[in-house]
């Protein structure tokens, strides 16, 4: 069981599409722009970016204390253009977007 802690966090898991030559340059644009807007805002835990080992895909996941807080800061017009414009400065697209919540947690013993 995970602690109650985290598993009230919300969690936005984002799946990007991108020509493998430019997956590099698009996850560290998109970790500039989540940092830009995030880091200082109420709410905000923790963004995490991975990428494909083929290279066609970035998935970021980004956790909140609450939706709420999520939607404080990306419900905003403005941060969504933001996103937008560096996708397409690096020809992707979003493919999936989940939410998620943690149901169970393995750590070291």
């Amino acid at each position: 069981m995970p602690s109650p802690q985290l598993a009230s966090l919300f969690t936005l898991q984002v799946e990007f599409q991108v020509d493998p030559s430019r997956q590099h340059a698009l996850l560290h644009a998109l970790a500039d722009e989540v940092a830009r807007q995030c880091q200082g805002q109420s709410g905000f835990v923790s963004a995490r970016f991975y990428a494909s080992e083929d290279g066609d895909r970035v998935i970021n996941r980004t956790q909140w204390l609450t939706r709420e807080s999520w939607e404080a800061t990306f419900g905003a017009a403005q941060a969504q253009a933001a996103l937008d414009a560096v996708l397409g400065c690096h020809g992707a697209r979003a493919v999936g977007l989940d939410t998620l919540r943690v149901v169970r947690e393995v750590a070291p013993a």
